[in-house]
This record gives structure tokens, sequence and C-alpha cells, in this order.
């Protein structure tokens, strides 16, 4: 799978690329700043939370909250439909919209615009399907295992002896309560409790053992289509690379 600094690399490429081909076609481009963006702590598989809130530090202060939950999307470039064609090569902003077939400046917009055109140059529209589908498919088999499942037994009644009914630790944080913007001290003390047991209980590390012997059996049987989508990955990013060095 990508990893955040994979997908950065592409989409820096990505960006400059569009730049030139609006400017081709006498267009001035700048895309949204990208300097602060949740995946940053954050890999494709989620493993921050991927088992629930286990950082004890960070239930402390944000209860079930990120601790960049205050970043915002930048914001969305608004332009003439004209330019919006050459840019995406469709007739308004939403992916469903028909696809439209213009010319600027003597010349043909790309198929896909010029974002279509800088994803095709560094290889951006990847294929991830199949390390996809086998973390969701691990994290589900995982949870459903028997050993896990009595993990989360164990952590539910750890829970219950402090007052909490809970019986899946992905759902713990609708036991809180919202009166403001930010956790109150009810919903840090679920979130603290919810993180004492789970380490009281080794729900964690068990859950991750059986996870990792699931995806070690799953890496063995798709090891051809993981190393191609790997060597894709691999590829795209170096021309990302190339393109914007």
């Amino acid at each position: 799978m990508e990893t955040y600094e994979e997908n950065r690399a592409i989409e820096r490429a990505v960006d400059k690329l569009t730049h030139d081909c609006m400017a081709r076609f006498g267009l001035t481009y700048n895309a949204p700043e990208r300097t602060l963006n949740l995946a940053s702590i954050w890999d494709n598989t989620n493993m921050a939370r991927r088992y629930g809130l286990t950082d004890r530090a960070q239930a402390e202060k944000y209860g079930y909250d990120l601790a960049d939950e205050g970043w915002s999307p930048p914001p969305v470039t608004r332009m003439p439909p004209e330019e919006l064609v050459v840019l995406t090569g469709h007739s308004a902003p939403a992916p469903d919209s028909p696809e439209v077939s213009s010319a600027r400046n003597g010349a043909t917009v790309p198929r896909g615009g010029c974002m279509g055109e800088s994803l095709d140059q560094v290889g951006g529209k990847l294929d991830t399907s199949v390390p996809d589908r086998l973390d969701v498919e691990s994290f589900e088999t995982a949870k459903a295992d028997d050993r896990v499942q009595q993990a989360i037994r164990r952590w539910s009644a750890c829970m219950a002896e402090k007052g909490y009914q809970a019986a899946d630790p992905m759902e713990a944080f609708k036991l809180t309560r919202r009166t403001g913007s930010g956790p109150n001290k009810g919903e840090i003390a679920v979130a603290t409790t919810d993180v004492d047991c789970k380490e009281r209980t080794g729900l964690v590390m068990v859950w991750f053992d059986v996870e990792s012997e699931i995806q070690r059996n799953q890496i063995t049987q798709n090891q051809p289509a993981l190393i191609q989508t790997r060597a894709r990955i691999t590829a795209s990013v170096k021309s990302a690379i190339a393109a914007i060095t």
C-alpha cells in the first residue's frame, strides 16, 4: 500500500504538472495548499486507530478526537466553466458530470483535462485494489476470530466494572455525550477507561498478532499481485520525483 510520503510525492508532482499544463492553454492554476493533512499521522491501514483508541496521553487530552481535529480541507478552487473544462475535462466539479471535448488556444484539451494528463504522466491512477481488499478482509477475519472475540469479551467485562456497557471497542465512543465543541470530562473518562481496559486485557496485542498471522497467509497467497502493485507504486513515485526535480 502507498505510504503517506509516497502519496504526497505523487500529489506534488501532479500539482506541478497540472500547473504547467494549464499554462500551455494560457491559464494560471495554483493547486490548493497541501502542507497539512490528517493522513500525515495515519497510513492507509489506519494503524493509529485500527483497533480503536490506544494512546492514553491522547485520550487524556482529546478524548476520542484526533490531535489535529482542527484541520480543515483547503478551499475549493472556483473558476469559470471554460477553465474548469481545461482543468478536469468535465463541465462541472461533480465527478459524474459529462466529459467535454474542447480546444483552447488552438490545442485540444486532453482527456480528463490537465489533471488527468498529469496523473497519467506519473502513473498516479494506481490500482491498489488487491492490498486494499486484503486489508479489509484481514481486519474483519481477525475480529471474528475466537481469540480476538475472547479478548473483546474481557475488555467488555473490564469496561462494565467501571460502569460502562460496551460490547464493541470500535463503538466505545458512542458512550460519550458531547455538550460542546471539544471533549468533556465524561468523554475523557470513557476514553481513558477504554485504553486502560485494552492494556489490562491485552486486547490490542492479541488482535494485532491474529491479524498479522492472517496477513502473512494473504501475502503468500497473493504474492504476485502484491509484487506488481508495489512495482507500480515505486515506478509512479520515481516518475513523480523526476517531475518535480
